[in-house]
C-alpha cells in the first residue's frame, strides 16, 4: 500500500482513482471493495471483532494494492495506516459551490 485517498465520495474518488491505474498503480476502489473484501468489511464492522483481527484483515485486504480510495476506505484511513505505516494519505474537500464553504 503506497497510498490512501481519504476524499470522501463525490469529492474526485473516481478521477484520482483512475489517475493512480493510469500512472500503473494497483487501485483498490468501491467496485473491487464490493467484488473482492464485502466479506471481510463485514467482520470488521462486527462489535465483537479485535483490533487484532481488524488490522490482520486490513493486510490482507490492501496488502496487493498501491491505492485505495472510495467508501469504506475513506472512513478507516487511520487504521490502513497503522497498517501500513509507509503510505501516504491524500485528502481532498469538496467545496460547496452555492456557500464557498469547503464540505
Amino acid at each position: 500500500m503506497k497510498y490512501v485517498y481519504a476524499g470522501y465520495s463525490k469529492s474526485g474518488t473516481k478521477s484520482i482513482a483512475q489517475a493512480f491505474k493510469l500512472l500503473g498503480f494497483r487501485v483498490c476502489d468501491f467496485e473491487e471493495t464490493m467484488l473482492f473484501h464485502a466479506a471481510q468489511w463485514i467482520e470488521i464492522l462486527t462489535a465483537t471483532t479485535t483490533n487484532e483481527k481488524r488490522y490482520k484483515l486490513i493486510h490482507e485486504m490492501y496488502k496487493d494494492f498501491d491505492v485505495v480510495c472510495d467508501a469504506p476506505g475513506y472512513f478507516f484511513w487511520q487504521e490502513i495506516l497503522e497498517v501500513f505505516p509507509e503510505a501516504k494519505c491524500v485528502f481532498y474537500q469538496r467545496k460547496d459551490e452555492d456557500t464557498g464553504c469547503f464540505c
